[in-house]
């Protein structure tokens, strides 16, 4: 007995105690009055007729007056047992009856079908509303919602206040869930929201309106950012296969390649594993490949190398954090982008999303039905459907489809289906798995028809009502944080080039203006035309290279790299390599091989990148904050640029501003006085204590804010004196040197 019962129960004694005194006058006017017609028809000439014209009349009201006449009489009983075992006896027995009228009467109001055979329409709301499910003989089906189940989905005519709620049980994400129509995303919204009040993790792949609202959610705008999946997630040979698959195989869906493609995709990856990918590495495994499908490959490994290589997060350190639900957004892709990820997060979904529930969306991309795709493609085909059935021990899944023009074999691996308003080619399918007939086209707007066979009993349940409502997540709330975060994934990428001439020159920009730099320099005859249709985001890049003088322009139009575009591109890769060796190491201190020198390069003294651009990567940072305002981290930032600028003229590994600079004026190198670098060390000091004063929230007056932004000026002119001297200096030794030789 549930608590609606024993509610219905005190309620149903309570109210009879009530009326009891008044039923039992009744029945006492009732029973005479029966008397009376008897008496009148059997003495009366013609009775009969006045006894035929009450029962055809009563006969209108049978389904009230047997009720009624039974709780009547019970209420004489009542009186008569209050008359002999006293009031105590009477009222007990009329607060039994009236439970037991009350329990039947809840009994028939909420009565449901047995578990038999199916032979009749389930109605979608009140009145004459068209049904969508025609029942079918033999089908063996409960035509209702299970009982104690906690994932609600639908309302539903019936219970106390009119309404109740159609549910399933929460092992139908592990056995999987397929939602099918115009409402898809609502409807796998519901789930969604389901799924989080359970306390479980949820991963939403494609549309962001699948996404419930919820605190803990990590927003990722893939289009805006993407994630590096050319870096090996294991290193042994096994891993690396594995790796290699779980990229090849979505490629050959998203690109349309077939099996022997694919093939060439794998060993591809396995041989360039975690390297750097060129244009000409492609243009290599095209060539090796013939020209049967070398278009088609070259277009799929393009995309792969350049949307989804290096230059961007590795997946693990994209997705990290402690969310509860994680939204990954491919809106801003391409189709066949779409396409790739979707199918690539869906195979390395148990190693990046382990327990969680996947719910994605336009399933029918990746697993159309068999008969659309060509012969070759069938292999590939089967193992994207094997990977959704690995899904259910892994967290479970909800697919989601619009168009309903899935593969029917995903029917018979998803325990749960819930269809809305769509087209009806699916019918047949769906009937032949549900039981009963079902025609999507028929379900009213807002309304879903759910059937689900995961169930603790094995029973199989179908029922349907008006879908739930829950409410989207703030996705302009979602994408500021996303922006935010974006940029510090960022800056910790371009953490290694901090020191290369690009950062220091265009900071931000400075990895477009590294790949319009190589591309130039691969390219025969580039053009600003032909190069910006390599890049549509090129224009700002190229116009601040053509500025900076890395880039020069001939008569004829011609794209040309400058001595000091060469030098920005060698010092970029050589970063590119020490990341690289870094991570090989494990982390490891690995000692710089010196290359072989030739020519006027032997003469140059071996100086780390490191040593070369410290000084205008943090003279570049001063400037940067002395343009936002900030005036107190400029002088930390130039203060450090001028030391460091001293220390490397003279050879000295330590020292404060004054005693550098004590020593440089002894040397005749520089002219500064003692007063000056004093003065400039006491500001550093002050600059420390005045941010310190605005971490406590005390304010600092415009005027210290001047004199620290004079004082930054002084030591980023220092800074820059000491640099063009050091330069100017080493040249002199170089053409010395060359000229002694000579």
């Amino acid at each position: 007995m549930n608590s609606r019962d024993i509610l219905a129960f005190i309620l149903g004694g309570l109210g009879f105690m009530v009326v009891q005194p008044i039923l039992a006058q009744l029945a006492l006017i009732g029973i005479v009055a029966l008397l009376l017609l008897v008496v009148v028809t059997i003495l009366l000439p013609g009775g009969w007729v006045i006894f035929s014209g009450v029962r055809t009349f009563t006969g209108f009201f049978r389904r009230f007056i047997a009720p009624f006449a039974a709780l009547s009489l019970a209420a004489l009983l009542v009186t008569g047992a209050s008359l002999i075992a006293g009031p105590a006896a009477g009222m007990l027995l009329a607060f039994l009856i009236g439970g037991l009228a009350g329990l039947l009467a809840v009994k028939s109001f909420t009565k449901t079908s047995a578990p038999v055979t199916a032979t009749r329409s389930i109605a979608v709301g009140k009145g004459s509303k068209p049904s969508p499910v025609v029942s079918k003989q033999g089908s063996q089906v409960i035509q209702d919602s299970p009982k104690k189940a906690d994932v609600c989905i639908v309302s539903r005519p019936g219970g106390w206040f009119g309404r109740s709620r159609g549910c399933i049980y929460r092992q139908a994400f592990d056995s999987g869930v397929i939602v099918f129509g115009e409402a898809s995303i609502p409807a796998a919204r519901v789930l969604v929201d389901a799924v989080l009040k359970l306390g479980r993790r949820v991963v939403v792949i494609g549309s962001p309106y699948m996404a419930a609202s919820h605190a803990k959610t990590h927003y990722v705008p893939l289009g805006k950012t993407s994630i590096n999946v050319l870096k090996p997630s294991s290193s042994d040979k096994f891993g690396l296969r594995r790796w290699a698959e779980n990229i090849a195989v979505p490629l050959a869906v998203a690109a349309g390649l077939d099996t022997a493609e694919a093939g060439m995709v794998i060993r591809f990856l396995e041989k360039f594993r975690g390297s750097r990918v060129l244009p000409d590495d492609v243009d290599k495994l095209v060539a090796e490949y013939g020209p049967t499908g070398s278009a088609r490959l070259k277009d799929a490994l393009g995309m792969l190398t350049q949307f989804f290589g290096e230059g961007y997060p590795e997946p693990d350190k994209l997705f990290a954090g402690d969310w509860q639900q994680l939204v990954i957004d491919l809106r801003n892709l391409s189709q066949a982008s779409q396409l790739f990820i979707g199918m690539y997060l869906l195979y390395d979904a148990p190693r990046l999303f382990q327990g969680c529930v996947i719910v994605f969306d336009s399933a029918e991309l990746g697993l159309p039905e068999l008969q659309l795709l060509p012969y070759d493609a069938r292999h590939v085909w089967l193992r994207t459907l094997k990977t959704v059935e690995r899904l259910r021990g892994c967290g479970g899944f909800v697919i989601s489809s619009s168009t309903g023009l899935l593969a029917p074999e995903l029917l018979d691996l998803a325990g749960t289906y819930i269809v809305t308003r769509g087209p009806s080619h699916v019918r047949r399918e769906l009937s032949e798995r549900i039981g009963v007939e079902v025609n999507p086209s028929s379900i009213p707007v807002g309304y879903a028809l759910v059937y689900t066979r995961a169930t603790p009993d094995g029973r199989s349940y179908l029922f349907e009502g008006e879908l739930l409502q829950s409410p989207v997540c703030d996705l302009k709330a979602l994408e500021a944080e996303a922006e935010r975060k974006i940029s510090l994934l960022r800056e910790e990428l371009l953490g290694a080039y901090r020191d290369t001439l690009l950062y220091a020159d265009f900071a931000d920009y400075a990895e477009h203006c590294y790949s319009l730099l190589r591309t130039v320099k691969r390219l025969q005859s580039p053009t600003s035309d032909s190069v910006s249709q390599l890049f549509p985001e090129a224009g700002k890049a190229l116009k601040m290279l053509l500025e900076k003088q890395y880039l020069m322009v001939d008569p004829g139009g011609v794209l040309g790299l400058t001595a000091l575009g060469e030098q920005a591109l060698k010092d970029w890769e050589s970063k590119s390599r020490e990341e690289k060796t870094s991570d090989e190491a494990g982390g490891s201190s690995a000692q710089p091989a010196i290359a072989l020198q030739t020519g006027l390069g032997s003469y140059t003294q071996q100086r780390k990148p490191r040593e070369i651009h410290d000084v205008d990567t943090l003279v570049a940072r001063a400037r940067k904050h002395l343009l936002r305002g900030d005036s107190l981290a400029a002088v930390g930032i130039a203060y450090k640029a001028a030391v460091t600028s001293l220390k490397k003229l003279l050879g000295e590994e330590k020292g404060h501003l004054p005693d550098l600079a004590a020593k440089a004026a002894e040397r005749g190198v520089l002219k500064i006085s003692e007063e000056e670098a004093r003065k400039l060390y006491a500001a550093n000091i002050e600059a420390k204590r005045l941010s310190k004063q605005v971490a406590d929230g005390q304010p600092v007056s415009e005027e210290d804010r001047k004199r620290m932004a004079d004082a930054a000026e002084l030591l980023i002119s220092l800074a820059e004196r000491v640099a063009v001297f050091s330069e100017t200096l080493a040249d002199q030794n170089l053409s010395e040197e060359v000229s002694g030789d000579g």
